[in-house]
């Protein structure tokens, strides 16, 4: 059991488990288009040195958004404190391919920011959700090139 301090979890919602895999590095590689809709590539590497090729639309890191920071109100800013969780690329109704070609940049760094965070909020079962293996998504022992196929 760990003890209080200024980084501790607000709530048992973000408590972590040291035996779960947790994300070492990410990467929001690029992007492509399917079915209208715009996807994001996202590589992952996990402390068991697995490696994840995973889909993820815009609209998956939004509902993430919106999940994080309700579990952590502290860190969202919503207490009065001031606001240590990173910041998304809002919503945005028409996009180009230059728009979210910049969008994948910002997701790139958002996710960077993300598994910065100290690990009662960079391992906590919402964030390793986002990175977890979906319908699609590909885990390899070995980092691969393979395309996840989006849903």
């Amino acid at each position: 059991m760990t003890t209080g301090g200024p980084h501790a979890p607000t709530s048992t919602a973000g408590v972590f488990s040291p035996t779960t895999p947790y994300v070492l590095s990410a990467k929001v590689d690029k992007f492509a288009i399917n079915g209208g809709r715009y996807w994001y590539l996202v590589n992952v590497q996990m402390s068991n040195y697995k490696h994840r090729n995973l889909c993820r639309y815009y609209q998956d890191f939004y509902d993430f958004q919106i999940k994080l920071l309700e579990q952590f109100p502290e860190e969202a800013g919503r207490t009065g404190k001031q606001r240590t969780l990173p910041f998304m690329p809002g919503p945005l109704t028409l996009l180009s391919h230059t728009m979210t070609s910049q969008r994948r940049a910002n997701l790139d760094e958002y996710v960077h920011e993300l598994i910065r965070m100290p690990p009662y909020i960079s391992q906590s079962p919402v964030v390793l959700d986002l990175f977890g293996v979906h319908p699609g998504d590909i885990e390899r022992d070995a980092p691969t090139d393979e395309v996840p196929q989006p849903v």
